[in-house]
């Protein structure tokens, strides 16, 4: 008798790999400064918006360390992209972003 697996089919248990469409696109990524001859790593937010094909926003933003794991939770987790970036304090004032 072959092994039943006991994780259901992904069509009713959808993978978190991406964001529901139209949340955005964002992700961590670092960046060496060098500083009076010391390297230090630095995490920065970086985001993009579309809409009907069409970039609207291409950004990044500096992540504070004491912030860094709170956005790492929320990264992992796939949160939307305006959530994260309300963390980081980010205004976003189009009316594309005000109607979401």
């Amino acid at each position: 008798m072959p092994f039943q697996s006991e994780i259901p089919p992904s069509k009713n248990n959808p993978s978190k790999s991406r964001r529901h469409k139209g949340l955005g696109s964002g992700s961590i990524q670092w960046k060496t400064i060098t500083l009076h001859g010391k390297d230090y790593p630095q995490a920065w937010y970086h985001y993009e918006f579309w809409k009907d094909g069409d970039r609207l926003v291409k950004k990044c933003k500096y992540i504070p360390k004491g912030l860094l794991g709170r956005i790492e939770k929320l990264e992992a987790d796939k949160a939307p992209v305006r959530d994260i970036l309300s963390v980081l304090r980010v205004k976003l004032e189009s009316d594309f972003f005000r109607g979401r």
